[in-house]
């Protein structure tokens, strides 16, 4: 099952953004930090409903921000459609969860939640290292469509898009 995360959910959330930093690290990865995202971020996302969960068996197991907001990084970027758009970030899943295709199920709710709400396109970065999420992305379907550079990192970002069938 997947919902909307409340701010209940925030404790489960930062556990397993503090998952994925680990693994980040061990894969020689500096796209997340101890302080990166933050947990104001996270609670920020949810009063905004952006966020949403993946729950098995009563456990939160996976998590992923779909916002209509584009970071302004994104104007160089050459997007197949520019608008109606949903941009997604922090995907991360449970540690002794990966493995099981809860991060393509939620990029799959990603879109038909995009096509439930008349949006054209799906957009996503990662960064350069971040070899994990590149592959997922290809294997859902996104296309890689240019780079860019922010967060003071010296690599890019890699842009991807999911252009939504009507």
């Amino acid at each position: 099952m997947i919902r909307q995360a409340t701010i209940g959910d925030i404790k489960e959330i930062m556990e397993i953004k503090n998952q994925a930093v680990t693994l980040m690290k061990e894969d020689n990865n500096e796209q997340w930090d101890e302080n990166y995202p933050s947990k104001e971020s996270f609670v920020t996302y949810i009063e905004q409903k952006e966020v949403y969960v993946a729950i098995i068996k009563g456990e939160l197991v996976g998590m992923i921000v779909i916002t209509t907001l584009q970071d302004e990084w994104y104007e160089n970027v050459d997007w197949s459609i520019k608008l109606p758009l949903y941009t997604l970030h922090r995907l991360a899943i449970k540690e002794g969860f990966r493995g099981h295709q809860i991060a393509s199920s939620l990029l799959t709710f990603a879109k038909k939640l995009a096509k439930d709400n008349n949006i054209a396109i799906l957009k996503a970065d990662t960064y350069s290292k971040n070899k994990r999420m590149s592959n997922l992305f290809a294997k859902n379907g996104f296309t890689f469509v240019g780079e860019c550079y922010f967060n003071q990192k010296n690599l890019p970002y890699l842009c991807y898009e999911y252009v939504i069938d009507k």
